[in-house]
């Protein structure tokens, strides 16, 4: 009677240690195969990003990944919503952020894109005297760029969606100023036939600009061989090769 009472136990056990490891195989299936894709997700900037995948940055990342294998993947959309995707893991990465330090929501690596021009764009009308006359003004600018601390001046800044809106704002005097980056004030002006005899555009300040990547460890992963291979590109002349191309100085 003990035996087939210990036997029925066994067998119970047995069952169970099947079962128990069915359930763990199902909830942790096998690990895929390393992703070798790279998504990214940016606005279009002029001989930066254009909208056929041509570009300084595409360039760049090309020059970085393809040679570790990756398939570079891209979709167009306005800055915030890029910076937004990379903040939420639904892409991999964009171009032009701030380093991560102020922000914690995304990776940077040590090796920065280039260094951002920020500029501000108002009536001719208007006294400047640096910016010191952007107290308690009001000031327009695109949403998800963080140009607010570096402006040491209390104002009432106003988000607004995207640059080309911010620009036809202060055309019709909802506010008295606008601030963006130089590539999109430069490209927007063009766009919109802007007539610059009534408007002037000065120079705020300039700041490192970065590939932010998803704060997982793909990203983290995708941040090191960034900066190993941009070591190697910047060591090998490539990089200057890129720089001339795209006439940019780094």
């Amino acid at each position: 009677m003990y035996q087939k009472t210990y036997l029925l136990t066994r067998k119970c056990q047995y069952a169970l240690s099947i079962f128990i490891f069915a359930i763990i195989s199902f909830c942790h299936p096998p690990l895929k195969a390393e992703d070798k894709t790279l998504y990214i997700v940016t606005p279009v900037w002029k001989d930066w990003t254009n909208s056929n995948g041509s570009g300084y940055y595409f360039d760049l990342v090309n020059l970085i990944y393809k040679p570790l294998g990756y398939k570079i993947v891209f979709d167009i959309a306005p800055f915030s919503r890029a910076k937004k995707m990379v903040e939420l893991k639904e892409a991999d990465a964009a171009f032009s952020l701030y380093a991560s330090s102020s922000n914690k929501e995304y990776i940077t690596p040590k090796h920065s894109l280039t260094s951002g021009d920020v500029v501000i764009m108002f009536s001719k009308t208007l006294e400047w005297e640096g910016i010191t006359s952007l107290n308690q003004k009001d000031i327009l600018y695109p949403q998800g760029y963080n140009f607010i601390p570096e402006i040491p001046v209390d104002f009432n800044h106003i988000e607004v969606s995207d640059s080309k809106t911010g620009i036809l704002m202060l055309m019709r005097g909802r506010a008295s100023y606008f601030i963006t980056n130089v590539e999109e004030m430069t490209q927007i002006l063009q766009e919109l036939h802007v007539d610059m005899s009534l408007y002037r555009v000065e120079y705020l300040y300039s700041k490192k600009l970065f590939m932010g990547f998803s704060n997982t460890d793909k990203g983290k992963l995708l941040a090191e061989q960034f900066d190993q291979r941009m070591t190697l590109l910047i060591n090998s002349g490539q990089i200057d090769k890129l720089n001339q191309k795209w006439n940019l100085k780094n």
